[in-house]
């Protein structure tokens, strides 16, 4: 899918992270934050399933589900005025 791989390189980037890095089993802040974002962008963007993009990065569907719960959840407390 080419929108979804775009993204990953750019998410990769955004990062400072490798895109070896997003796709592997780390659990390093920085891997976990970027993997979320990752999750997001297709979800947003493309429009593509949960399940969809379980299989680009190798997880199951309800982990992608909760990758994205929580990357909306660290946007909302981002933008929230201090």
């Amino acid at each position: 899918i080419p929108g979804a791989l775009d993204a990953l390189n750019r998410i990769a980037g955004d990062h400072f992270v490798a895109v070896d890095d997003v796709l592997s089993a780390s659990r390093k802040a920085e891997h976990v934050a970027a993997r979320h974002a990752f999750v997001h962008v297709p979800r947003s963007s493309l429009a593509l399933s949960f399940p969809r993009i379980g299989r680009l990065i190798g997880r199951d569907h309800t982990t992608c589900v909760e990758a994205d719960r929580k990357h909306a959840a660290r946007i909302a407390r981002e933008c929230e005025p201090s």
